[in-house]
């Protein structure tokens, strides 16, 4: 991003990327993905967020929405990563990744309201 500012982030879920076949191993990758995810998570790329003093999420937020210290944090952080997009990611990650993108508190609320 540094090198290119315009760039665009896609994203595929954990089981996109997994290979389909037992004999290719347990990589994770873009091989691994058909046709359809591809483009799949090409309709859905993310930019960069330009403005950081408009992000609106803590550490306090992650861990109220339960994205942080429950017992369910890791399922809940993947079904957000999922729901955005953005992969998944451990709850520090995840707060770089919001803000890296603009996602606001209330679109993780409305999400998290779903789970």
């Amino acid at each position: 991003m540094t090198a290119i500012p315009t760039v665009k982030h896609a994203f595929l879920n954990r089981d996109e990327a997994k290979p389909k076949s037992k004999t290719k191993g347990r990589s994770l990758g873009v091989e691994h993905a058909s046709k359809l995810d591809l483009e799949k998570a090409l309709n859905n790329l993310t930019s960069n967020f330009e403005d950081e003093d408009d992000f609106d999420i803590t550490h306090a937020d992650l861990v109220r929405l339960g994205l942080i210290g429950h017992v369910d944090s890791r399922i809940r952080r993947e079904y957000l990563g999922e729901a955005l997009r953005i992969g998944y990611c451990n709850a520090k990650q995840q707060l770089k990744r919001l803000k890296l993108f603009g996602v606001t508190l209330a679109e993780v609320e409305e999400i998290m309201e779903k789970f």
